[in-house]
């Protein structure tokens, strides 16, 4: 398929703030990860192949590219799999939508 205009990619962090009883604030630096959402365009009969593709990495950290293009790396993911959903447009196009989080 072809990734639709629109795709996001960003950082997930896992760093936060703590607040002890007397009111002292302690920040707490921990990692962060990737995480991307984006769509694709295909033709409706190419959906089966993909969905069987996608379940077989279901569970295991794979690498997701949107889009491989110079300036674009945000949508490039080794990670997880969060969520998938399928839409068909009319009979000659469907969305296929992959939620991703990377591995820190």
């Amino acid at each position: 398929g072809e990734t639709e205009h629109g795709a996001q990619g960003g950082l997930i962090d896992y760093s936060y703030n703590a607040t002890d009883a007397f009111g002292n604030e302690t920040w707490v630096k921990k990692r962060n990860t990737r995480k991307a959402n984006f769509s694709a365009l295909m033709r409706p009969d190419d959906v089966n192949y993909v969905q069987q593709n996608i379940q077989k990495l279901s569970g295991n950290p794979a690498l997701w590219i949107g889009d491989n293009n110079v300036g674009y790396e945000p949508l490039i993911v080794y990670g997880f799999l969060k969520d998938y959903d399928v839409s068909y447009i009319n009979i000659s196009t469907a969305r296929v939508t992959l939620d991703l989080r990377g591995i820190v």
